[in-house]
């Protein structure tokens, strides 16, 4: 073995920490350099020339290696597409100049045909101008496809990213990708992602190559904003409203908090978040846009309806439960370390789609239902992200994360010394928190399997946890019968919430951020303001223990669910600041519900459930209480179209 070759491995090996094996390489080819054929120098981008002459007149090759290559970009985290996703252009672009020069029209052309559509956005002008390449004297003379033959593109990426990239295309044979990042590209590896909290993102560093018509992809955007106007009345305009409209849409919602929850767009967080593309934004607010056109009005005078998923076959064993915001994905798990999937049509919100879930019969039985294996002890808590895509879940022995798209386990994050009892996505999907049994929450990102913040003062378990709008705090509530919010840069406690005369086991905050709600085993509702961190109301009505908690979209209403079987609707937004006092025994709270039907339940007469009425409320803070046959209702969710979704597990 060459000076050169023994000195290029070891250097790789030190490069992906193989320190020692690196230095036992040196020892073993010192002893037996005599007896090594001699094989000639190269370096390493002549053994990636070399490697790919064989196969850079395969047209085939070209189109299979990206098609490859794009499609594993797509399915990876968001954090690394996001960063992945700046080299798929300009490889689109090498890749077809590459067979033109080859002269390889026909596959060229065919290749052209089969991607260009991906690049319009925001590369729409190059990419007809470069359809026009035919031949191969035409790339000296086009001015694009002469400025990207000639001059290299720049990408910056993280270490961990780049080296996954490189990973993959030498695993899967793409030598033709790889000798075009190394011909073609410049990429500087940088810190972007947090090793520590307190380290800014980067600035994204210019393209080399400047285009033609003098903008880029963000520049052509800001090119088109400058008017203002009004939120889109309905589904069909706010999918076709102009980014002047949508950029002014957005400028006010960062004064308005409601509208701000509304469109998915939260205060400016003082975490270190990963790259996003323009485009990427402004299709979360469009669909925050779309979310805003259906909502319903919800108030005190015009309560919301009411969605019940029952659980068959299931009591005892299922701890958990997370459903998606559009309600199309339902996840539950279960004490023998199962987690189950279901998958519900758009229409599935509906009285057809409420009647039963887990039966294994009927609209949604075991058909649409997926196993995720991989805990090895129960599951008891979960959360799924803002795009559907991921599933948070915290079981006995670790954190899993899963893609819904694979129905695999991604990555298990094991920090805790026991159990985990609850995980929550942060806003962005990109940090979580969990809060066990050892005391103590926890701060994660996605990309890194060791905890960034540890937050410890409890005296008991942490039963809950949940994430501030902001992003910057995070609320966590205990056995210790306290809540606490912590701030996440500091990683110390702003608030200390007690008054409490049982274990909390759920809190929720108001969209706005300035109200937080938190009830538990003292079977009463707490609310507080964080701005002065004083109970400004108690609610007290449930029979039984408290499970669950949610504001409605505009945070006048919120909802409950508790051990006691029922569904509750209590009014936020009273002039009254007293603390509402107790509430006579409610016949239907821990009862079985005599003649009334499990399933879906509406504040409406005549709605799917049959017409099925709340129950009167004896004080005005209580605006209805919804009965459920026999079932314990562990989960209240609003959507962001104000309809309240519930799922319990039937106890027969």
């Amino acid at each position: 073995m060459s000076d050169t070759k023994d000195r290029i491995v070891a250097q790789y090996l030190r490069s992906r920490g193989y320190t020692a094996a690196a230095e036992t390489l040196k020892l073993a080819n010192a002893n037996h350099i005599a007896n090594e054929a001699h094989v000639g120098e190269f370096s390493v981008e002549d053994y990636i020339l070399f490697y790919n002459e064989n196969e850079a007149q395969n047209a085939q090759a070209y189109e299979q290696s990206y098609a490859l290559f794009r499609k594993w970009v797509d399915d990876s985290l968001e954090v690394y597409r996001l960063q992945m996703r700046k080299v798929l252009y300009p490889l689109f672009v090498h890749g077809y100049l590459d067979m033109i020069e080859r002269g390889l029209r026909s596959p060229a052309h065919h290749f052209f045909e089969v991607f260009h559509a991906a690049h319009l956005e925001g590369h729409q002008a190059e990419v007809l101008q470069l359809g026009g390449v035919l031949e191969p004297h035409h790339i000296k003379e086009h001015n694009i496809a002469k400025a990207f033959r000639t001059n290299k593109y720049r990408v910056s990426m993280s270490r961990f990213c780049f080296e996954l990239m490189l990973a993959f295309l030498q695993d899967n044979g793409c030598g033709l990708l790889l000798r075009l990042l190394n011909q073609y590209f410049i990429i500087r590896i940088v810190v972007s992602l947090p090793a520590s909290l307190q380290q800014a993102p980067p600035a994204d560093d210019p393209e080399i190559i400047p285009p033609v018509d003098g903008t880029t992809a963000d520049g052509a955007a800001d090119a088109r904003s400058g008017a203002d106007g009004k939120l889109a009345a309905s589904a069909a305009e706010a999918a076709e409203m102009p980014t002047s409209l949508l950029r002014a849409t957005l400028k006010k919602a960062e004064t308005d908090p409601v509208l701000a929850a509304a469109v998915g767009i939260t205060a400016p967080s003082q975490l270190p978040m990963p790259e996003t593309r323009t485009m990427v934004l402004v299709e979360k607010a469009l669909k925050g846009l779309r979310d805003l056109a259906y909502r319903m009005d919800v108030s005190p005078t015009n309560l919301p309806s009411i969605c019940f998923y029952t659980m068959h076959n299931t009591a005892g064993r299922c701890h958990c439960h997370a459903v998606t915001h559009d309600a199309t994905l339902v996840a539950s798990g279960f004490a023998d370390s199962l987690i189950q999937l279901w998958s519900l049509p758009e229409e599935g919100t509906g009285a057809a789609a409420a009647a039963s879930v887990g039966s294994g019969s009927g609209a949604h039985g075991e058909s649409d239902m997926v196993r995720l294996v991989g805990h090895a002890g129960p599951v008891y808590g979960m959360d799924f992200s803002s795009n559907n895509r991921f599933l948070l879940s915290a079981g006995e022995d670790a954190v899993r994360l899963w893609s819904t798209d694979t129905h695999t386990n991604v990555v298990a994050y094991k920090g805790h010394n026991y159990p985990v009892w609850d995980v929550a996505f942060g806003p962005g999907d990109y940090y979580f928190a969990t809060a066990s049994h050892d005391r103590t929450a926890r701060l994660w990102s996605c990309d890194q399997i060791y905890p960034l913040r540890l937050f410890a003062g409890h005296l008991a378990d942490v039963e809950t946890v949940r994430f501030h709008p902001n992003g910057n705090y995070v609320l966590t509530g205990s056995a210790d019968q306290t809540c606490r919010l912590w701030d996440i840069q500091k990683g110390c406690s702003m608030r200390l919430l007690t008054r409490h005369a049982g274990a909390v086991t759920t809190v929720a905050f108001s969209p706005d951020g300035r109200t937080v709600a938190a009830a538990g085993e003292d079977r009463a509702i707490h609310l507080w303001d964080l701005g002065t961190g004083k109970r400004i109301k108690r609610f007290e009505g449930h029979v039984g223990s408290v499970y669950s908690l949610s504001f409605s979209g505009n945070g006048a209403l919120l909802a409950s669910g508790g051990a006691d079987e029922t569904v509750r609707l209590w009014n936020v937004k009273t002039s009254e600041t007293r603390e509402v006092g107790q509430m006579p025994m409610d016949p239907y709270g821990g009862g079985h519900g005599g003649g009334h039907g499990g399933g879906l339940f509406s504040s409406r007469p005549g709605s799917a459930s049959g017409g099925m009425t709340a129950m009167p409320a004896a004080d005005p803070a209580l605006l209805a209480t919804y009965p459920t046959k026999r079932t314990p209702v562990p989960l209240v969710q609003f959507t962001r179209r104000n309809l309240l979704l519930a799922i319990g597990s039937y106890r027969p």
